[in-house]
């Protein structure tokens, strides 16, 4: 949070309003909240047994990104697969998974038409996030890195707290789709203001990674990341897929370039 803040401060004391690409208009606004979510985290700490209100700011997405411990890309990997596997249960006769799997062979570069061509056989029997099994459902959030659990382990600040309150249960599927909806939608407002501002080769360099993996992107080759980029650009924007859609085609991304990214690893 403090190379946010950091760089956020940069932009308001640099630039003034009407200069700020739409980008830097969200990323400000995103830093100034994440400053403000300090507020309600510190009064639980400072007042005497005000820890025990913690796991509450957790659940209501009131902690500071500070806070938040990031999911190992091998353990979202390893989500998105375990997430794909369960679309076998779909299969039809006009609906071979089996085959859209096999597309996404490590080291194959697939193009816009063809993530369009899955994402349009998928959507033929997944209409919206509620015809999502809820095992489903709780993978593609443990991909996000969305809490499934009412106490959490992936938070710093309530780890700690696990063994003390014990496991509370999993949290209800509407939570859950509310958090996967309100994910997906700030990451098509950010996608929106890219577009807005000349697309992914309008930013530096340093921000590419940051942003490729937050759409489960993990390529390690430059080129290769913005190729990713800009076909998820033309699936957010362009071609205006729904949010769970787009959520399932980040799972593709994953697999896809992860493996690939292994492979072409310098031994």
């Amino acid at each position: 949070m403090y190379t946010q803040t950091k760089e956020a401060t940069s932009i308001v004391l640099s630039k003034p309003p009407n200069a700020r690409t739409n980008f830097e208009k969200l990323f400000i606004q995103d830093a100034g909240r994440d400053v403000g979510r300090l507020l309600p985290f510190g009064v639980c700490v400072v007042v005497p047994g005000g820890e025990v209100f913690i796991p509450v700011l957790v659940v209501k997405g009131f902690m500071p990104s500070t806070y938040i411990m990031e999911t190992p890309i091998e353990t979202k990997v390893s989500y998105a697969k375990q997430f794909q596997q369960t679309l076998t249960r779909y299969k039809s006769s006009e609906f071979d998974v089996e085959h859209i799997l096999k597309q996404l062979q490590p080291g194959k570069r697939l193009e816009l038409q063809e993530y369009q061509a899955i994402a349009t056989s998928l959507a033929k029997h997944i209409t919206s996030d509620e015809h999502l099994a809820i095992d489903q459902l709780r993978t593609l959030c443990q991909f996000f890195g969305i809490p499934t659990d009412k106490l959490l382990s992936n938070f710093r600040a309530v780890s700690s707290l696990r063994s003390y309150f014990g496991t509370t249960g999993e949290r209800q599927p509407e939570e859950l789709r509310q958090d996967l909806k309100t994910k997906m939608q700030t990451i098509c407002e950010y996608d929106k203001a890219i577009e807005a501002d000349g697309g992914f080769d309008t930013l530096p360099e340093a921000k590419i990674s940051a942003l490729s993996r937050i759409r489960g992107i993990y390529h390690t080759d430059l080129g290769e990341t913005k190729h990713l980029l800009r076909i998820w650009l033309a699936l957010s924007q362009q071609a205006r897929l729904p949010l769970h859609m787009l959520a399932l085609c980040s799972t593709f991304f994953a697999t896809q370039s992860f493996v690939t990214a292994q492979i072409l690893k310098p031994q």
